[in-house]
């Protein structure tokens, strides 16, 4: 897949969306934003977001916590 082209403010929002994500599956993250903006017919900031935060899901695990 060739480059992707983000302006500062989505590449600011799919870096902040992949924060949660745990590190050894980020890169996997990143990837398939980038493949799912590719296939998007327009771009901007709102996109970024929407599209980030419905792979955000696939990917995130939450944290397991202990009862006290």
């Amino acid at each position: 897949m060739p480059p992707l082209s983000l302006s500062a403010e989505e590449m600011q929002m799919v870096q902040s969306l992949a924060l949660p994500i745990d590190p050894r599956e980020r890169d996997a993250f990143l990837q398939a934003v980038a493949a799912a903006l590719a296939s998007e017919p327009v771009r901007g900031p709102g996109v970024a977001h929407q599209v980030g935060r419905r792979i955000q899901r696939e990917f995130f695990t939450p944290p397991q916590l202990r009862p006290r």
